[in-house]
């Protein structure tokens, strides 16, 4: 565990749990190329949006930007991942993501 975190190696789950109409995130990560599955359901305080994506472990601080700047008081989880079979992934990573500031803008209005 300890390797796999310094080296930045494996997948991850980010899952993220929010009040708000969540369009503008999940349409910003497949923008970069995730895959993403979204469930709509009932929580403590009402209605929410659950939010399913695998991640390449070395691009979890792009991705936690991208969530807290459309909410940073937003819930969201990480585990690891042991195994995947198929799946939507970028070919590079979000490493290109630093070019597209355009990215991390949202709409406050939607």
């Amino acid at each position: 565990m300890w390797i796999e975190h310094k080296l930045a190696i494996g997948m991850q789950i980010v899952r993220i749990i929010t009040f708000r109409n969540a369009k503008q995130l999940i349409e910003k990560f497949r923008a970069v190329g995730y895959g993403v599955t979204t469930v709509k359901g009932d929580g403590y305080n009402g209605k929410v949006y659950i939010i399913f994506t695998v991640i390449r472990r070395r691009d979890l601080a792009q991705i936690i930007l991208m969530i807290k700047k459309f909410n940073n008081k937003i819930f969201f989880s990480v585990e690891d991942v042991r195994m995947t079979t198929g799946g939507i992934f970028p070919n590079n990573g979000l490493k290109s993501l630093k070019k597209f500031h355009r990215f991390l803008k949202f709409d406050k209005n939607k």
